[in-house]
């Protein structure tokens, strides 16, 4: 099935300033590989950062923090788990920030106990067939991935090999996560603009089974603040979409996805310039989506796997407009 759903919830008791583990909530399997979810901060103004960083406890090395802005919450995020069924994340403060898991990742789905960096060339141009390596088994169909970057306007952009749509977005949050197809010879393409900063690409984990790589799809809203459904016919049960800011500059608007019939619970960016991912859950192949202003964001649907439906809902951010 690849992924499950779960009812959200967050994770209290955080210790801020320091690594730290938590255990993932007795709703996910036993024998999950890995917790996704989203987090977000309430510092005021929208400006204000707050550092965060998710990674397996076994995977001491990765010390990899960023700073999360206001106007790009919420944000989504993925982890492996160790064999304590713990999952490892940093927050710089406690008290404002927050972190909901919403589903797992399971037998499916690999993940990485030691993330691998990929290299590639950081620059404003597509690498393409960017080789990851031979030690994912020749039945990979997607991984999962992770743009780390120390300059926030820089765009990022990673699709297989095969593809040659080129979607690319700004990534405001310093850090995205994606669920990516690879092509049989385990290629993909990537953009990654480092302006100068550090910057980096990492798998965290793979996918043999229950994915279906489709041609990316727009599934932008055709009116300014109206919900409206989107789905897919691959029989899924969840979709991984992107948010594109299609004019790249300071203009801001609210977005959301959410899955079908879901209509008191969403996912909202307010006052956000930014691209974002998230993982949705489907409703009979149906999300619903939400733009506040189409003629300067778009959204894509970029892949598609089998899940679960355990979830009732998701879960109402308590910031930005709720519509």
């Amino acid at each position: 099935m690849a992924v499950g759903f779960i009812t959200a919830i967050e994770i209290t008791g955080l210790t801020g300033g320091a690594w730290s583990s938590a255990p993932a909530p007795a709703e996910v399997a036993g024998d999950a590989s890995g917790v996704f979810g989203v987090a977000y901060h309430t510092v005021t103004p929208v400006t204000a950062t707050r550092g965060f960083g998710f990674r397996d406890p076994r995977d001491t090395a990765n010390t990899r923090i960023f700073d999360e802005r206001g106007d790009s919450k919420p944000f989504f995020w993925c982890s492996g788990l160790d064999d304590s069924h713990e999952f490892g994340y940093y927050v710089e403060n406690a008290n404002d920030c927050h972190i909901w898991v919403t589903g797992f990742f399971d037998t499916d789905v690999t993940m990485l106990s030691t993330t691998l960096e990929a290299t590639y060339d950081k620059d404003n141009t597509w690498q393409r067939d960017v080789g990851l390596g031979g030690f994912m088994p020749a039945s990979t169909r997607a991984i999962v991935w992770e743009f780390t970057s120390d300059n926030a306007g820089g765009r990022v952009g990673i699709q297989s090999a095969d593809e040659t749509t080129d979607i690319a977005f700004d990534m405001g949050m310093h850090r995205s996560y994606h669920i990516v197809p690879v092509t049989a010879a385990r290629t993909v393409d990537i953009l990654h603009e480092s302006g100068g900063g550090a910057a980096s690409g990492h798998v965290i984990g793979y996918m043999e089974f229950g994915g279906v790589a489709i041609t990316p799809q727009d599934v932008t809203p055709s009116t300014n603040a109206i919900w409206e459904q989107k789905g897919t016919t691959t029989g899924a049960g969840a979709a991984f979409v992107a948010v594109v800011d299609d004019d790249n500059s300071a203009a801001s608007g609210d977005w959301g996805v959410r899955k079908n019939q879901s209509k008191e619970h969403s996912w909202f960016v307010g006052n956000s310039y930014d691209g974002a991912t998230m993982l949705v859950e489907l409703d009979n192949e149906i999300f619903e989506a939400y733009l506040e202003d189409i003629s300067i964001k778009s959204i894509y649907l970029l892949f598609t796997v089998t899940s679960t439906a355990n979830s009732t809902i998701l879960i109402q951010v308590p910031t930005g407009p709720q519509r």
